[in-house]
């Protein structure tokens, strides 16, 4: 009785989620499941980019009169959005600049779907939502929605601090919190304080060998005085010696 049960109250469900499905889209339930299949498979990811700058851009030309200056590069970042059917296509808002771009799967180059992103020194909100394309039953209508976060350059990890300190959080080259002026000064403080601490004990360590040096010398200042006598002594001698065979030297 119990199964009975089960079983007609998996058909009601399936009936009143087909109904409020065909209700809600024009794409029938099973053009609707492989869609929505599709559009789980969309991949959002970026990653970092150098570009080489041209001569004569932000001031490198005038580097110095008869010299070729150095290449110098700016960091971007390279969005890519994958598996992007013909079923599908994507609208991306951006948090930055608030634009929007709308991508399809005739975009794509080798499977792949790409943009230039050059903002890194903000962090920066994607809002991916997967809409039906016209080769569908129900085009535009939106079947996903993805958030991506895109980090920013991190200007804090090119300084001595972080050449130091390379494992530091605060260090990181890409962040997706914002370090603040206040946070790098702190640790750059600790640091200090904590240098000026082990300089402190390594001068009380050198002190106190020191302080152990001297207590020695003075309860032995007798032997160190004749010992110091025996050493002028052989000295002299040592060199009356030397006098004397040169002297032999010149009569012969």
């Amino acid at each position: 009785m119990k199964k009975f049960k089960l079983a007609f109250l998996s058909i009601i469900c399936f009936l009143t989620f087909n109904i409020i499905t065909n209700a809600a889209s024009k794409c029938d339930y099973s053009e609707l499941v492989e869609i929505n299949q599709e559009a789980a498979g969309v991949k959002v990811s970026y990653e970092e980019k150098l570009e080489l700058l041209e001569k004569g851009e932000d001031g490198i030309g005038d580097f110095e009169e008869g010299k070729t200056p150095p290449d110098l590069y700016t960091r971007y970042f390279n969005v890519n959005i994958s598996n992007l059917t013909d079923n599908l296509y994507v609208k991306i808002y951006n948090s930055v600049d608030n634009t929007t771009k709308i991508f399809s799967s005739s975009d794509a180059v080798n499977g792949i779907v790409s943009f230039k992103w050059d903002d890194i020194g903000d962090i920066t909100n994607l809002t991916v939502r997967v809409y039906t394309s016209s080769k569908t039953n129900c085009s535009n209508e939106e079947v996903l929605v993805q958030q991506v976060t895109l980090p920013m350059y991190n200007y804090y990890s090119e300084t001595g601090y972080c050449d130091r300190n390379p494992d530091d959080s605060i260090c990181k080259q890409y962040v997706t919190k914002e370090i603040t002026e206040e946070e790098f000064n702190q640790k750059v403080e600790k640091e200090n304080k904590e240098n000026l601490k082990e300089a402190e004990k390594t001068a009380k360590s050198e002190r106190s060998v020191t302080n152990k040096v001297v207590k020695i010398v003075k309860k032995n200042k007798k032997g160190f005085i004749i010992g110091g006598s025996i050493i002028i002594v052989l000295g002299v001698a040592t060199t009356i010696v030397v006098i004397v065979k040169r002297r032999r030297s010149r009569l012969i």
